[in-house]
């Protein structure tokens, strides 16, 4: 009986020091998800911003280009009745 109580003992020792383990692992998977977690919203931030920034860049060309072109076609024009008077190719 004594033995048995003993065997018994030593076998709730063992399954404490399971659980034990398991707990600490679950902790350490714990702490790796939140840190997994921090670096997810930081990356949605980052990308959020280079989202906002490239929207940004695309408003700026759909405003310049009209104005570039406009430009390009006046230098264009100037510089075909300069060739047309004889000046410079160039």
């Amino acid at each position: 009986m004594l033995t048995l109580a003993k065997a018994a003992i030593k076998d709730l020792r063992g399954q404490l020091a399971e659980m034990n383990q398991v707990k600490q692992d679950n902790e350490k998977l714990k702490q790796a998800l939140a840190v997994k977690d921090r670096e997810l919203k930081q990356e949605k931030a980052l990308s959020e911003r280079l989202r906002t920034q490239l929207d940004d860049v695309k408003q700026f060309m759909k405003e310049m280009i009209p104005d570039l072109s406009a430009a390009l076609r006046e230098k264009m024009k100037a510089w075909l009745k300069g060739r047309e008077r004889g000046g410079p190719s160039r």
